[in-house]
């Protein structure tokens, strides 16, 4: 049923209380006719076996790169940061070329959205987010696994949501801006930070070193990178299609960390070279195992639960990181062998308060969704039959609307318009994770 036909309904087929709450009425309908979203085809976005094996699957290889990366950066049997990064990128690039090759022969859809949205204001704002999700993070959490243990760094790289939390609120504006739930969730958050900080000045009797403090500020920054990375896309890279965006992005950082590598391994300090000499099979391996897995098979993962549980199943997956990270940094590494069974407490209380602050932070984001389960209008029948006559969930503004003047009955309009509202913003909420799940840009935490 259409806007107009459904204003021409309520006018002659339904008797409000007078002539005022019809006029309300029918304000209202066309108010609602003016902000119409295109109508959206409705998704299947249940959990699958497969799907939940991808996503322990993601949380696992994301969870372990901070172990890999201990292993690639040791100054005796490793490489520098730098050429950790460099080599980890330039053979991701390959993949992820390939990848984006084979998938433009398989959708002509996607060929047309790249050559669509394929300009050089997109290829420049793909190489910046390239720095900020990439180059910078990857360096500076390779430089500070020098010093400080995988299991910290998993923590405290798993802080991103927070610092987009705030990054959204100066950059976005509107529904991305910080309510008094999300500051809760930063502030628990942002605790769980410092109560890990403060694992190791406990450890150090009340002191804590200057190269110990330098690791948790790189960590803590790279976190904080990865959020500008995600802000950025979410404004500038939103209409370009994922996979393009993520390919792009890894080719430009390969790029932008060669020119690095060719300046600062080989420029000034060429005895670093030397690591390609005395690197044992561990690091070579490693170098693989961050090339591949955790960027190519990483993105096969993270680009099949979006389009099998949504984007905001799939970000769930950020609770795993420390959990996968502090779990394999124990048992492969050792790196709580003698340590006391109190300071291990601590680096888990700091966990669970750093996943508690997040939890806490997406609440609101999922309060639409949690909401629209337990919306008081007609039999979930009626709910079935409108979407498959419209295609939409709910079937769209004409049938909520529709729906709401229709299970009125006597009542009065007035007391219909609150819930009309909240239902359509639901349907405005649902287009718009559909479309967030269509064009997600495919950052990497690791």
């Amino acid at each position: 049923m259409s806007v107009d036909k459904l204003q021409n309904h309520s006018s002659h087929e339904r008797s409000f209380g007078n002539e005022e709450e019809e006029h309300e009425a029918a304000s209202l309908i066309q108010e609602l006719k003016g902000n119409q979203q295109p109508q959206i085809q409705q998704q299947n976005l249940n959990c699958t076996l497969s799907s939940m094996i991808a996503f322990i699957m993601l949380g696992g290889i994301w969870g372990s790169a901070f172990s890999f990366i201990k292993v690639a950066v040791d100054p005796k049997t490793g490489f520098t940061p730098i050429a950790v990064v460099f080599l980890r990128l330039i053979i991701g690039s390959i993949f992820m070329v390939g990848l984006l090759f084979i998938a433009c022969l398989r959708d002509r859809e996607l060929v047309r959205q790249i050559q669509k949205t394929r300009t050089t204001g997109t290829l420049i704002k793909m190489f910046i987010m390239g720095f900020f999700n990439n180059s910078i993070p990857f360096t500076l959490v390779g430089i500070a696994e020098q010093q400080v243990n995988s299991g910290i760094a998993s923590i405290l790289d798993s802080s991103i949501p927070l610092f987009c939390i705030i990054f959204a609120h100066f950059a976005l504006g509107g529904a991305e801006r910080i309510t008094i739930m999300k500051l809760l969730g930063l502030g628990i958050g942002f605790g769980g930070v410092i109560l890990v900080c403060c694992e190791q000045v406990i450890r150090g009797g009340g002191a804590l070193k200057f190269a110990d403090f330098a690791g948790y500020i790189m960590v803590t920054g790279a976190a904080a990178s990865y959020g500008v990375a995600s802000v950025f896309a979410k404004k500038y890279l939103k209409d370009v299609p994922s996979l393009f965006t993520a390919a792009g992005q890894v080719v430009g950082s390969a790029l932008q960390m060669l020119v690095v590598w060719l300046v600062v391994d080989v420029g000034f300090e060429k005895s670093h070279l030397r690591y390609f000499k005395h690197a044992d099979w561990m690091s070579w391996v490693s170098i693989a195992y961050l090339a591949i897995c955790s960027t190519f098979i990483a993105y096969l993962c993270y680009f099949y639960l979006i389009r099998t549980v949504g984007s905001v199943k799939q970000s769930m997956v950020g609770y795993l990181l420390p959990v996968f990270g502090v779990a394999e940094g124990a048992i492969f590494l050792r790196e709580w062998k003698g340590v006391p069974w109190y300071y291990i407490l601590i680096e888990i209380m700091g966990a669970v308060l750093v996943c508690g602050g997040i939890a806490l932070v997406s609440l609101p984001n999922l309060g639409s969704k949690v909401m629209g389960l337990f919306r008081k209008k007609g039999s979930q029948e009626e709910d079935d039959a409108r979407s498959v006559n419209d295609g939409t969930p709910y079937g769209g503004v004409d049938a909520v609307v529709n729906s709401g003047y229709q299970s009125a009955g006597d009542q009065a309009v007035s007391n219909k318009k609150g819930a009309i509202i909240d239902d359509y913003m639901y349907y405005q909420n649902e287009a718009a994770q559909l479309d967030d799940d269509e064009h997600s840009s495919g950052y990497t935490p690791m």
